[in-house]
């Protein structure tokens, strides 16, 4: 429905209250955010297609400065590996399988080069005979393969969610529920070779069928593990420090007190506090955040008292470069987004900003990466339509590149280590830090990059070395300049192969 008004003689169209209320109506009906792949023969025999629960699960990742997920292909009929297009808004089926069941979930972890994805088949209770399938692939020039050995089993029942996680010693671990606790398993020093699954030290007592868990890493050297457990209505947390015995637990904390419903996503900053997003039986979406000290904070994000601000399913993403926290949830068929700043937590009142609907339908369960995001990266949220013939949907936010930025050197002085400080670097990316005495137009030969990259260096050009970005895109070079360069003048670059660009020039005398 189209309706235009025109201007003449200084006057302007009116339109009649029929027609305003016909364009409230079309308004209300419009499509938010890109239709993704169809969800037909997915899911249960009857009943709707949840293909992006569970809420502590995470479907999508980013590897290579490219978005990533787990999707079901309909004519597959399989759960294949899926690349996002970002000029076309597609997703592409990379014809790599990740999981034949229908109504199985999954959780994605990517490390490094390797993707791990846990699937399991989807029951609210959970019931021996379906197995735990652990799935491990390899990435090379732009593609996944999947490793040799896998999928292998590593638990056998039926559960709501299964997540999985790797500490800084290289374990992996799993939780998931089962004969109403929570169960954990973990890697003998391969990651093909599993504990026995067993109840999580500190879940001793039976919870509702309905309530689920999550597992974190965080702080440098542990790894947390959250459930909720309603009939003791409270939200739990036990923490492992990596490296000790995989049975020795610290004592259980309580996130919050007297509240529990099974709403339960993670996070986790580089300081080493922990983010949770919940919701209890009011209705009411917290943020629980613990402190480095160990300490539980609680920040609303809605007041479940106030029928129109009802969210569900939270999610929470974290952007350490902007310092701002982003929290999805649906409401009423669609999905919406509640930010705050990360060092003042405070959610502005109401459902906030709509990035999600479909006009023809009802969407729910949002989903995105356990990784935390940047400018650079963007972000992809993934929905379903629960309808029996369905699709994905997503909201995307198109990453923002910034300006590779090399700083003077410091102190400056030869005879001395000096830092050499890159900022605006890609994430967990290499970086090389050239020099020379003369300016000119040098190109570096990498494989990744067909031209080159060129630079404002001339010959000879010396490497001064290799310096990896953090997940701020901060990468630091230190090294001592030799006495013997005092008071001679360098030209210094840094080049970026992951996107195949170079940063400023800087002049330095030493």
């Amino acid at each position: 429905m189209k309706i235009q008004a025109s201007r003449a003689a200084g006057g302007y169209a009116v339109l009649s209250l029929a027609a305003l209320l016909g364009l409230s109506s079309a308004l209300a009906a419009q499509d938010v955010g890109f239709i993704g792949p169809s969800l037909l023969g997915s899911g249960p025999t009857v009943g709707n297609r949840a293909v992006t629960e569970s809420k502590p699960e995470n479907k999508v990742w980013i590897h290579d400065n490219r978005w990533w997920g787990s999707l079901w292909s309909s004519t597959a009929l399989a759960y294949r590996i899926h690349r996002l297009d970002p000029s076309t808004h597609a997703w592409i089926d990379t014809g790599v399988a990740v999981e034949s069941r229908p109504d199985s979930h999954s959780d994605a972890l990517r490390d490094g080069a390797k993707l791990y994805i846990l699937t399991h088949e989807f029951a609210v209770g959970g019931s021996p005979g379906d197995p735990i399938l652990l799935q491990r692939y390899s990435y090379a020039a732009g593609a996944y393969v999947q490793d040799v050995g896998f999928p292998i089993t590593i638990g056998d029942s039926s559960t709501e969610t299964a997540t999985i996680e790797k500490d800084s010693t290289g374990r992996l671990w799993a939780v998931w529920k089962q004969n109403l606790r929570v169960y954990y398993s973990y890697t003998l020093g391969s990651d093909t070779l599993w504990s026995v699954p067993a109840p999580l030290p500190g879940s001793t007592t039976d919870f509702d069928p309905d309530d689920i868990c999550g597992i974190q890493r965080f702080g440098g050297n542990k790894i947390g593990v959250m459930w909720n457990d309603n009939v003791q209505a409270d939200f739990l947390f036990a923490v492992h420090v990596d490296g000790q015995d995989p049975a020795t637990w610290l004592p259980v904390e309580v996130a919050w007190d007297g509240q529990s419903d099974d709403h339960i996503n993670l996070a986790a900053d580089s300081a080493g506090r922990v983010f949770a997003a919940v919701k209890n039986d009011n209705e009411d979406v917290m943020l629980l955040v613990r402190s480095t000290a160990g300490l539980w904070d609680r920040f609303p994000v809605v007041d479940g008292n106030i029928p129109s601000e009802r969210l569900s399913r939270p999610i929470v993403l974290l952007n350490e470069v902007d310092q701002t926290v982003q929290v999805f949830a649906s409401f009423g068929g669609a999905i919406y987004k509640k930010s705050s700043s990360m060092n003042t937590i405070a959610f502005a009142p109401g459902v906030g900003t709509l990035v999600m609907r479909d006009a023809d339908g009802l969407l729910n369960d949002p989903t995105s990466t356990r990784q935390n995001i940047t400018t650079a990266s963007g972000l992809v949220v993934l929905a379903a339509n629960l309808s029996q013939a369905g699709n994905y949907w997503h909201h995307e936010v198109a990453g923002v590149s910034p300006g590779l930025v090399l700083n003077q050197p410091t102190p400056g002085t030869a005879g001395v280590q000096n830092a050499f400080v890159v900022t605006g670097a890609t994430p967990n990316k290499a970086l090389a830090f050239y020099l020379s005495q003369n300016t000119g137009t040098r190109v570096i030969a990498r494989p990744t990059c067909p031209a080159g990259i060129q630079t404002g260096l001339g010959l000879p050009l010396i490497l001064l070395g290799n310096a990896r970005s953090n997940a701020n895109g901060v990468a630091t070079l230190n090294l001592v300049v030799p006495a013997s360069v005092a008071g001679r003048t360098y030209h210094i670059q840094v080049i970026e192969a992951a996107q195949c660009r170079a940063s400023n020039r800087i002049t330095e005398v030493f």
